[in-house]
């Protein structure tokens, strides 16, 4: 008797295992919160997930982070650019802070994230931000 239900637990649990292990493998893929240490890097990304990326701004002296190559598909930005004071600035006007960029992957694929810190009426832009991206 003891055998049958040393059997039937070895079986309960490789079912268990089996179940577990059916998962899609881009569950385990998430949102990602990205800063200028990344820039260059190749990130991996699900279908669906956000990528958040933050970089110092000020958009008092004109400047502003933009997307310099959206295409609408593959990766679109999800919502509009939102700037977050520094807090250290006590609300003093023309203090920095971050902006906060936030992209959706729309498509499975590869592709690159592109962003030029400048004022739109300068052609050249001051800084550059890129990330390549691995939609899973």
């Amino acid at each position: 008797m003891e055998k049958n239900i040393f059997i039937k637990m070895v079986f309960l649990l490789l079912g268990i295992l089996f179940i577990s292990s059916c998962g899609d493998s881009s569950d385990s893929l998430s949102d990602l919160l990205l800063t200028k240490d990344n820039n260059g890097q190749t990130v991996e990304i699900g279908i669906d997930n956000k990528i958040v990326i933050e970089l110092e701004s000020n958009p008092s002296t004109g400047y502003r982070w933009e997307h310099a190559n959206p295409d609408g598909s593959f990766i679109y930005q999800d919502e509009d650019s939102t700037f977050i004071l520094d807090p250290d600035c006590n609300g003093a006007d023309g203090c920095g802070g971050i902006e906060r960029l936030t992209f959706r992957a729309g498509e499975i694929g590869d592709g690159v994230i592109s962003l030029v810190y400048h004022r739109t009426f300068e052609e050249e832009p001051s800084e550059q931000f890129s990330i390549n991206v691995n939609v899973l």
